[in-house]
């Protein structure tokens, strides 16, 4: 006993100090943001997290769900569920209270990430413990060291994908002990923390289809009434979390019914997987006498299910089916409720970390998630196996699950590459323990302690091919130039603003604002749409949701002033931010279904005839003032930095005023 302990303690001391490294090396950017921090954030997504984290420190731990100041002037949803944004908001809550400054806002929440990235460096450590004996400390380094769990999880990238990672390996840890060793206690936890997972990342739904079919196949071998009580623990449990978060932060506010978008879909999607392991346990219990004691309560089960969700089965399905559709970049982009339905494909192509892994080749992999990552079909295959014909079947067939479905998350978008850096961890462990137990057998020796040895060396071989990639990722620059946010900067106190972007009317239950009557947009290209919300304070009729993103484009590419002015009107806008968009152009237009505007001739972008009638040309190449000269629009501001352009020097960064 003492010695269990005492393993124990030392399992804990071990994974403390690595979480230590983890964190060490999450922060190992922070030289590089002190200049600017707390003014530069990593991406896009990072401001619109910073815009509800500023409204929770305020109001903690309340954020506006639907929000005006997006797909303006109509208003839209903020399609995340509200978990991380209370957590980028608890620092500054904590040490500065309800009264603290923008600086201290972000200083706070640019720590966050690192301190959720050394948790779930832990969190990774007792699930792999929990999935292969002494895999806890190795899988556990290697999520410390590997650049694609950095990336998402470093100083300044307050994005909610840390704590997707910390959320789901708390759940995959306990779920697995739970069907280890069930019991009612266990499969509560596990519940809950789905829910929790749920209301951090919405797509957390994936998991409880994972628990479904675990439990489902499951229910052919196990003890009468377990399963009945494990689907009721866990995905009941699940639902009601998830059901109570929705009922706190929505407050009645109208949300859509969707996969993509915080609401309803995820507590009812849950319960309705909870209703299926029911009915698979149900049809099993029948056909065994001795079970059919136990049938009254899964009749009972499933005709609450059908009278609860009555006419939400097909909209379920639509919504399932638009969540799949997301993922492989098919969706056709629509909207309910002021919310989204499905992004547009046109969009999802635009973006980098939406592309498939592989899409650009190979090197991608190898650097962020090292070799380990390509021996995962093996350690599928290995837990197969195992599934199928023992021991611990339940808890293989989970491995095996999570390994196809993590591997396909991460094939299919490689933004989801921090979710394969456990699987590349575990599926390293894995085969390097299978090599290691093989060539000790042929080799017959009889030192006890080769194939751990063996495995070992074979796992640090491994990980040393992190090392090159994780050392790239510490020294990438991600956060958008200090010229950007000064013209943003530069927005927020010269440009009026007839609405507080902060007013607490727009917290739930929203209020009515009669301020927002006269209130007036800034146009951007779709993804500066959160700059413009965040550090200029301004309404954004498009942004990087997707919300006005066909607006932004037709507006650009528009050629003539009175289509572009026929636009603006339409989404109250006055003000203009542009920039440039050649890397873009060609693509935009083939979205509009026209040729390309720009032409590469000897190695050079040379412009077409057309691209010369755009307003993107007419606003960003001359002011305004050029062969065409606009009437209706006046260059503001100009930001210092730029490029020569025959000629002339050419400013990246643009405001105009549409002159009434």
């Amino acid at each position: 006993m003492l010695a269990r302990q005492e393993r124990s303690l030392l399992f804990a001391a071990g994974l403390l100090a690595i979480a230590g490294l983890g964190l060490g090396v999450r922060l190992a950017c922070e030289p590089e943001l002190r200049g600017g921090s707390p003014h530069r954030f990593v991406s896009p997504d990072c401001l619109y997290h910073m815009r509800r984290a500023t409204f929770a420190v305020a109001h903690f731990p309340r954020i506006p769900v639907f929000d005006p100041f997006i797909d303006f002037p109509a208003g839209a949803v903020g399609i995340w569920p509200p978990l991380f944004d209370v957590a980028l908001a608890l620092p500054a809550r904590i040490l500065h209270g309800a009264g603290a400054t923008r600086d201290q806002i972000a200083s706070g929440a640019s720590l966050v990430p690192p301190l959720l990235g050394a948790l779930a460096v832990v969190a990774a450590g007792l699930f792999a413990r929990a999935a292969r004996r002494g895999a806890g400390m190795p899988v556990a380094l290697f999520l410390a060291l590997s650049g694609a769990h950095v990336q998402y999880s470093q100083y300044g990238h307050t994005d909610q994908h840390v704590a997707e990672s910390l959320t789901s390996l708390v759940f995959l840890a306990l779920f697995l002990r739970g069907r280890d060793r069930p019991g009612a206690g266990r499969e509560v936890a596990a519940g809950v923390a789905l829910g929790i997972a749920v209301l951090t990342w919405q797509g957390a739904i994936c998991w409880g289809a994972l628990v479904a079919l675990v439990l489902g196949i499951d229910a052919l071998r196990r003890p009468a009434g377990e399963i009945l009580r494990a689907a009721g623990a866990i995905l009941g449990a699940a639902a009601l979390v998830s059901a109570a978060g929705v009922v706190f932060w929505i407050r009645g506010d109208p949300v859509p019914f969707t996969f993509i978008s915080f609401g309803w879909f995820q507590p009812v999607f849950l319960a309705a997987l909870g209703a299926g392991v029911v009915a698979i346990d149900g049809v099993v219990t029948a056909a065994h006498p001795e079970r059919r004691r136990l049938l009254p309560i899964h009749l009972a089960l499933l005709a609450a299910a059908v009278a609860i969700f009555h006419g939400r089965f097909l909209n379920l399905a639509r919504n399932l089916e638009g969540g799949l559709r997301y993922v492989t970049r098919t969706s056709r982009g629509t909207a309910a409720a002021g919310g989204l339905t499905s992004f547009p494909r046109e969009m999802l192509r635009q973006i980098y970390e939406v592309r498939p892994l592989f899409a650009d080749g190979w090197r991608l992999a190898f650097d962020v998630l090292s070799v380990s990552f390509f021996l995962v079909p093996i350690a599928i295959g290995i837990w197969s196996m195992r599934a199928a014909r023992g021991p611990r079947r339940s808890a293989h067939l989970l491995l095996a699950a999570w390994g196809v479905l993590t591997a396909w998350l991460a094939l299919s978008q490689r933004l989801n590459i921090y979710y394969a850096a456990p699987l590349a961890g575990l599926a390293g462990w894995e085969v390097a323990r299978a090599i290691a137990v093989r060539v000790a057998r042929r080799a017959r020796s009889r030192q006890r302690r080769a194939p751990r040895i063996g495995t070992t060396a074979l796992f640090l071989l491994l990980l040393a091919t992190a090392i090159p990639g994780l050392r790239r990722q510490i020294a990438t620059r991600y956060a958008p130039g200090d010229d950007l946010i000064a013209t943003m900067d530069w927005a927020r106190a010269n440009l009026p603003h007839a609405a507080d972007a902060y007013d607490s009317r727009l917290l739930p239950p929203i209020r009515p604002l009669p301020e927002l009557a006269r209130a007036e947009g800034m146009l951007s290209p779709w993804a500066l749409g959160h700059f413009v919300t965040f550090y200029a304070d301004l309404p954004a009729p498009a942004d990087a949701f997707g919300y006005g993103f066909l607006d932004s484009i037709r507006f650009f590419l528009a050629e003539s002033e009175e289509d572009a002015l026929s636009i603006a009107r339409a989404r109250r806008t006055r003000w203009i931010a542009a920039t440039d968009l050649t890397p873009k152009v060609n693509d935009y237009a083939h979205i509009l279904g026209r040729g390309p505007y720009l032409a590469i001739v000897n190695g050079r972008i040379v412009p077409r005839e057309g691209y010369f009638r755009t307003m993107q040309s007419r606003l960003y190449d001359f002011d305004g003032t050029g062969p065409v000269p606009l009437t209706r629009f006046r260059l503001v501001h100009s930001s210092r930095t730029g490029s020569l352009r025959d000629g002339r020097f050419v400013a990246r960064w643009k405001i105009f005023e549409i002159m009434d």
